[in-house]
């Protein structure tokens, strides 16, 4: 097929990857719950391989984490949906531009692509035109000689041109045009937390709040949502408080040089 490389956008929902996977083998963005289901059933029926040590931790409480449709998924589900699928699952980091296989050894005769922001998943698909509906997107590809032909450069260029887009530095930190994008909600419970940020992410754009922060509100799309993502993670994986996370808003932010 020819045409260009598109990404289509999932939900940030806590199983953007799950959707992003149904979305790449069924053309279906609803498919966390099934999926989520079929990785706890794998997991369950092979305690020997899906180990404490593999997991992380123990079997069946692995199997009950990932039914929790708030957790998220990673490298292990990732693997584990290639072979449910029987095709390769390759998922592109923009901060890194590197790939990612999954089920390369299995030589599975096809191959499926993602995009991964650092927190979120994407799909990736061959669109024949700019703007071209959902419905003519390719998405699953032949591999011969381990390869996906042009389409893997032009993949490759895409999560390039994303890194660029984004205004991701190889340290992971988010910026555009100069700007530091910070977040905040109610400003002195952010001040509260900004210490702990700083201090548990120092590869992050966190710094400690104060009264000469001006609001840009025309902010970049993109570069919004990846800080909005960041933040809602920091939150989630440092367990700030549930009232933090609950009523967290992310605005644009710049400090007065």
């Amino acid at each position: 097929m020819e045409g260009i490389v598109v990404r289509r956008v999932i939900p940030s929902d806590n199983s953007c990857l799950f959707n992003a996977v149904g979305f790449v083998m069924d053309h279906d963005k609803h498919k966390a719950s099934e999926l989520r289901q079929v990785i706890a059933a794998t997991v369950a029926s092979d305690p020997a391989k899906y180990s404490e040590a593999f997991l992380g931790k123990s079997n069946e409480e692995y199997c009950t984490w990932i039914l929790d449709s708030e957790k998220w998924g990673g490298a292990i589900e990732l693997s584990i949906l290639a072979d449910y699928y029987g095709r390769e699952i390759a998922a592109y980091d923009i901060q890194t531009t590197r790939c990612d296989l999954y089920g390369q050894e299995k030589k599975y005769s096809e191959r499926v692509m993602l995009i991964y922001d650092g927190l979120h998943y994407d799909a990736l698909a061959m669109s024949p035109f700019e703007g071209a509906p959902e419905e003519f997107d390719q998405t699953i590809f032949a591999v011969q000689d381990g390869t996906i032909g042009p389409v893997e450069g032009l993949a490759l260029n895409f999560a390039k041109e994303q890194q660029r887009r984004c205004g991701i530095s190889p340290a992971g930190c988010v910026t555009h045009q100069g700007f530091r994008w910070l977040g905040i909600c109610h400003l002195e419970l952010v001040k509260q937390h900004s210490s702990l940020l700083q201090n548990r992410s120092s590869q992050l754009p966190c710094l400690p709040l104060s009264n000469n922060i001006s609001v840009e509100p025309h902010a970049p799309g993109s570069c919004y949502n990846q800080f909005q993502k960041i933040i809602a993670h920091l939150l989630y994986e440092f367990e700030m408080p549930q009232e933090v996370y609950k009523f967290w808003k992310v605005y644009p932010l710049s400090f007065n040089q």
